[in-house]
């Protein structure tokens, strides 16, 4: 196994312990909410509606609720294993039980709380856990309504009907605020395993096409340059001995082949991904743009219009990955504009982020077109003008520094590529 897939895996496994995480941090919140309630209700009752109720019994219950929340609160420091979450929904379910048994069993309107529970455990928990939950739920339930202290409150007809809208209302919004953002952070840290699990991917397409590319470039690199070679003693002897001008021209053309052979190896070799990431300490905006503008303008001329903005902080991104990666934009945005159109290439900083925006004055692309581009090996361009790689290979560059790249295109309209990097990515 090699080492990015090793560090693929490893980074998927620690996301998945995260999970339990995710719900304990939701439950703890909303148990710290219900210890609230249960002393605000308490109170409540004793005072306000001067029901008599067993105040030690009860006190013990809440403090119980309360230090185990504090307990769970450190907890979620440290990494959670995957049975604390079930755990502490059927504490729940034995608290809230024994808590209604001491203040009038199962004609409390507050059993509805049970509700919550099963909710939460139907939402986040595994199909086995959640049944065993849901089972609890019933069985205390029942020890409520049959089991002793289950004679009731003593409570009028309009205290029990507000005592009922009161628990309904509590339930309604407990379900809709925590189990849905619950079920959102749920969501969300899904798509992120999902995106994690992209990268990882690419990540190894990229190591095969790596080792591929590298063996390609090594087997043929040698009989190219003796063509090119052989190609050039030919054109120098048609040349002496009078063949004519279509010998010289095909001579010529066999050395252009072979020119167009080996950038297709070298762009094929995508060494700055293989952690030589070249020179990399701080740099100052100034000198950082004038190295950069300085490749951008051997790869194209002076088809290319630089605007570097003034408030760039010193960069310490390797060079030489930028200049591969901004050097693509440049050369695609050429490709795709008609001849003798400027390609716009500028320079920002945005939140401590270096954009680098290159605008083409083409025909642009489809939304599907726009969705496919960065795919490895797929490619609009006629057969033998490209790979597929480009686009593929600076988000790859972008993914590793811990940057993006956005493609922005409608048809007619040309297209816009963003590139962001953090300045001290290096």
């Amino acid at each position: 196994m090699n080492q990015t897939t090793a560090g693929n895996r490893v980074g998927l496994s620690a996301a998945v312990v995260e999970e339990p995480g995710i719900v304990l941090q939701w439950l703890v919140r909303l148990r710290w909410v219900a210890f609230a309630g249960q002393v605000a209700a308490t109170a409540a009752a004793m005072g306000f509606l001067k029901i008599r109720l067993p105040w030690w019994g009860m006190g013990t219950i809440i403090g119980v609720t309360g230090v185990s929340n504090l307990i769970l609160q450190g907890w979620l420091q440290r990494s959670v294993p995957g049975w604390v979450v079930p755990a502490v929904l059927m504490l729940d379910v034995l608290l809230l039980t024994a808590l209604l048994g001491c203040a009038g069993g199962g004609s409390n309107p507050f059993c509805i709380l049970y509700v919550v529970h099963v909710a939460m455990a139907v939402v986040t928990l595994a199909e086995g856990w959640a049944w065993a939950v849901v089972g609890a739920t019933i069985v205390c339930y029942g020890l409520l309504l049959w089991g002793p202290g289950g004679s009731g409150l003593a409570l009028s007809p309009g205290e029990r009907e507000a005592t009922q809208w009161i628990a309904l209302a509590l339930v309604a919004v407990v379900i809709a605020y925590f189990v849905g953002r619950m079920t959102q952070s749920l969501r969300e840290h899904e798509e992120a395993l999902v995106g994690e699990r992209e990268r990882g991917e690419r990540n190894e397409r990229l190591a095969s096409l790596t080792t591929l590319a590298a063996g390609a470039a090594h087997e043929l690199n040698t009989p190219l340059s003796t063509i090119a070679v052989v190609a050039r003693e030919l054109e120098i002897q048609c040349k002496k001995m009078g063949h004519g001008e279509e010998m010289e021209e095909d001579a010529r053309l066999i050395r252009s082949e072979i020119d167009r052979c080996q950038v297709i190896l070298s762009r094929m070799r995508v060494d700055v991904l293989q952690g030589d990431w070249g020179k990399s300490a701080p740099m100052s905006s100034a000198d950082f743009v004038r190295e950069l503008s300085k490749e951008i303008k051997c790869v194209a001329g002076d088809g290319v219009e630089i605007d570097c903005a003034g408030n760039l902080p010193d960069i310490s991104l390797p060079l030489r990955a930028v200049e591969q990666a901004v050097g693509i934009l440049v050369d695609n945005a050429l490709e795709a504009s008609p001849k003798g159109s400027l390609v716009r290439l500028s320079i920002a900083s945005r939140e401590g982020r270096v954009v680098f925006e290159v605008r083409d004055q083409g025909t642009g692309m489809t939304p599907e077109v726009v969705r496919r581009a960065g795919e490895p090996f797929f490619t609009t361009k006629s057969p033998g003008k490209g790979m597929g790689m480009g686009l593929f290979l600076v988000r790859l560059v972008a993914e590793k520094l811990g940057g993006s790249l956005r493609l922005e295109s409608e048809p007619g309209k040309g297209t816009r590529a963003v590139l962001e990097l953090p300045a001290g990515a290096g």
